[in-house]
């Protein structure tokens, strides 16, 4: 599968150079420094700057990421300092743990990511029988109608445009029905 969609105005309104360009190019430059030191730890045979991802020597990203969060505002740690080993072949001796969080985070991202694009082309997750029933806290959406599904998911993204039409909720006190509306003068 391509990075880039193969639909033009898809394509062309996903403007990645732009934005690693425009947007955070300092940050991803230290968030390429954290898989560089990385690469030369778990990738011992490999040049440093040959990155590569080794998934399964260290797959917890969100608990790492939570980590490194909690270290950057619970303890005040703005580096981490990288063995002289390693500071030796890369040419830098730490870097931000606000980076290390970052690529924690982009590691889960890009894992969703593939494990989403690795179902059905046809399916949309967020449209799929089971994500509507699933956001609505049932047990087993694959039991219910498509047709339920659908005059549920009205409902729950506009209580007031659905089936139900109870009491509006009042614009002076934000109150729904009920005797407040002689207090608000409605």
């Amino acid at each position: 599968m391509s990075l880039y969609s193969e639909n033009d105005k898809e394509r062309k309104n996903t403007p990645v150079f732009k934005m690693r360009t425009r947007y955070f190019p300092k940050a991803l430059r230290e968030v390429t420094k954290v898989c560089v030191a990385n690469n030369v730890r778990y990738n011992p045979d490999k040049e440093p700057a040959d990155i590569n991802w080794a998934r399964g020597k260290s797959a917890d990203q969100l608990g790492s990421l939570d980590r490194h969060i909690t270290e950057r505002e619970v303890d005040g740690k703005v580096f981490e300092a990288i063995d002289p080993a390693i500071a030796a072949k890369v040419g830098f001796d730490r870097v931000y743990v606000m980076a290390e969080a970052a690529w924690r985070a982009l590691a889960q991202l890009e894992l969703d990511i593939e494990a989403t694009e690795a179902k059905a082309p046809e399916q949309s997750v967020l449209g799929s029988p089971e994500f509507r029933g699933a956001a609505m806290g049932l047990a087993s959406p694959k039991s219910l109608d498509e047709s339920v599904l659908d005059a549920m998911a009205k409902v729950a993204a506009s209580p007031s445009a659905g089936l139900f039409s109870g009491p509006k909720q009042c614009p002076s006190c934000g109150s729904h029905g009920g005797s407040h509306r002689a207090n608000c003068g409605l």
